[in-house]
């Protein structure tokens, strides 16, 4: 075992290795400096430091069992050999200290052979610690067995936990990082899973039942829970498993305290989102003491989001994204999948700069036209805040990077998304061969450390990997709660300012995604703004809030109209459609149920909307450029000057 790797485990366990440790100093004190001890002795605390290299990888388990087996044999051994009345063949020496386990000590050390005398203190120690081994055993093994079952019951009586429904690799790979944050986690599964005793190791408590059966619930305290989760592929058996989870909080109304539960159900189609619309409704105006907030989430889509968090549209191409009359970004996207699709909304809700003209995409699939058209019956007017090229071909068999060159397409980002990991890797090495400085981006949901060392390599810096389950997956990324904070604080600054608006919980859930949507494009208002947002730097100068009003102000209006553009591109993408401004009244301007809006419109036809609804609505986008010196504030940040990168050639 390498160096590296003994340093890596007790960094892990330091404190199993602290507690050693100081064992060993006490029984270095009593061998060499006080008298009744043999300097002999010395070998006890080697014998000990030697298993303790020997048995590292079991520390953090196992570590008393270990301390007091090998203290038992290192000092059993010396004693019988050393400490007897006569010369002890070492079978014997073996035998006796091996009986010691059974609470028996062999009478060698009286000519008599008198079993009760006072023994030396070698022997002391090692009976003594065959005991505390044998019951700290036995112990362990209870323990071991009732496990599950004393955790249960901690965790359904103190309540606070999280309760994941189903057991698939997702949930598997969520639950793993929960735990890792110290999380209380119970998971209830319909079938076995290969690596669920890894998770009962780590602590999680698993039940096997029905998912959805009452009994199952119950027996999961899920109205104790502080979060619910299923992340089931299929979107109507997760919305099967919402509606028995409310029929639950319904049947137990009389019985449940009051609590507000949030409860994330995977959803990967936009078809299907109607229906979780209604089903959102149904939960929230029913009476019962549990309020279930549902909270829509793919992973398809988060994982978009952390690639654009990471890697925004801008990266390698910050002058370009600064420039007024400069050409739009394009897009190459391979695999048009759920993650796919995910990337193209992701990339047209916050690809909006001060240059005029809109997102250029191709698509390339093998599957193209099938998909194209399902993709303009979801989206019917996204294709005014993106042109978007379908080209149907076989990617695997076909030379991509040629027809790239062959339609003369000026690529500036490559993201690739096929169905497993290996073909990404080919696909993007393919590439890279032609396209040394474009930005390619492979998604690698297990192969993470091959793209990470690639990345690493001068040859291959350009190449990126996205998508890591292990990554993705995780309680800040999942739970939202630091985006949530920033929506919240958004929101709340919006209320001070408009009559009648709604509280944060109030909100339905697209409204909320609204929120999180604006804050999504935060930082690249900063960036257009030439500022970036960091805690307080030592010895870093802050922009003090008098120079970042008198600079915002000379760029406000080119921002606003950027702000009003992703407005419009996060609703487009969303489903909605324009309301026809002959519908538009004093009093009414939107249809919320049939996803239609009045101000879906170009920045100067806003002016022929507020004037009949009797409405600035340019300001509302206004407001949302000048409030973001006081959202940073509000986030304990300080915003500083930010350095330009050149692009890349």
């Amino acid at each position: 075992m390498s160096n590296s790797r003994i340093f890596a485990i007790y960094r892990l366990h330091w404190k199993y290795v602290l507690l050693y440790f100081i064992l060993l100093i006490l029984l270095g004190l009593f061998t060499f400096f006080i008298p009744f001890f043999d300097k002999n002795y010395a070998i006890i605390p080697f014998v000990l430091l030697l298993g303790c290299l020997v048995f590292q990888p079991k520390l953090k388990h196992f570590s008393l069992q270990i301390f007091t087996l090998l203290l038992a044999l290192s000092s059993g051994i010396y004693g019988f050999s050393m400490e007897s009345i006569k010369d002890y063949p070492l079978a014997n020496v073996i035998y006796s200290t091996v009986r010691l386990f059974a609470l028996d000590v062999d009478p060698v050390f009286s000519k008599n052979g008198d079993r009760f005398i006072t023994y030396p203190p070698s022997i002391e120690v090692a009976r003594w610690s065959a005991v505390a081994y044998i019951i700290s055993t036995i112990s362990q093994l209870i323990l071991a067995y009732f496990r599950q079952t004393l955790r249960l019951w901690l965790m359904t009586n103190k309540g606070n936990h999280y309760v994941i429904l189903g057991l698939n690799q997702q949930s598997y790979t969520f639950a793993a990082n929960l735990l890792k944050n110290k999380n209380n986690v119970l998971i209830i599964q319909e079938q076995s899973f290969s690596l669920e005793n890894d998770l009962k190791q780590q602590g999680a408590v698993l039940i096997q039942g029905d998912l959805l059966s009452s009994t199952s619930l119950r027996k999961a305290a899920i109205h104790k829970a502080k979060y619910i989760v299923t992340l089931h592929q299929e979107d109507t058996y997760n919305l099967n498993i919402v509606k028995a989870v409310h029929h639950y909080f319904e049947q137990e109304k009389l019985r449940l305290k009051k609590r507000r539960i949030t409860f994330y159900v995977q959803q990967n189609h936009s078809q299907t989102e109607r229906l979780f619309t209604q089903l959102e409704k149904k939960v929230l105006t029913e009476s019962s003491k549990i309020t279930l907030h549902l909270h829509p989430i793919s992973i398809h889509e988060l994982i978009a989001r952390q690639l654009f968090d990471q890697h925004p549209i801008y990266k390698h191409h910050e002058e370009k994204a600064l420039q007024l009359d400069s050409s739009p970004f394009h897009l190459l996207i391979i695999g048009f999948g759920l993650t796919g699709q995910q990337i193209a909304l992701q990339a047209i809700q916050r690809s909006h700069f001060y240059h005029k003209q809109p997102l250029a995409m191709t698509i390339v699939d093998f599957q193209a036209k099938t998909i194209s058209q399902s993709w303009k019956e979801s989206y019917p007017r996204l294709n005014e805040m993106a042109n978007i090229q379908f080209i149907e071909r076989d990617v695997e068999a076909e030379d991509i990077g040629k027809l790239v060159e062959d339609q003369h397409l000026p690529i500036s980002s490559i993201y690739i998304s096929l169905d497993n990991d290996e073909k990404d890797i080919l696909q993007g090495m393919r590439l890279h061969q032609r396209f040394k400085q474009i930005p390619i981006y492979l998604k690698l949901q297990q192969d993470q450390y091959f793209a990470k060392w690639l990345h690493e390599e001068e040859a291959f810096h350009h190449v990126y990997q996205f998508g890591a389950l292990e990554d993705v997956l995780t309680e800040e990324i999942v739970i939202q709660e630091q985006l949530d904070r920033m929506a919240k604080l958004a929101h709340a600054m919006y209320e001070e300012k408009t009559a009648n608006s709604k509280a944060w919980d109030e909100l339905s859930h697209f409204e909320k995604q609204s929120n999180r949507a604006l804050m999504n494009h935060y930082e690249t208002k900063l960036f257009l703004l030439g500022y970036e947002a960091h805690e307080q730097i030592p010895d870093k100068e802050s922009v003090p809030k008098d120079t970042f009003t008198t600079d915002m102000q000379t760029k406000l209006e080119q921002l606003s109209i950027v702000e009003h553009k992703r407005w419009n591109a996060f609703h487009f993408s969303k489903g909605w459609d324009v309301y026809n401004v002959e519908y538009v009244t004093k009093t009414n301007h939107k249809d919320p149920e049939n996803k239609l809006h009045a101000c879906l419109v170009d920045w100067d036809e806003l002016d022929t909307i507020s004037s009949i609804r009797e409405i600035n609505f340019k300001q509302y986008d206004r407001d949302t450029i000048l409030q973001l010196y006081e959202i940073t504030e509000k986030m304990d940040k300080v915003l500083y000057k930010r350095r330009v990168d050149r692009d890349i050639e």
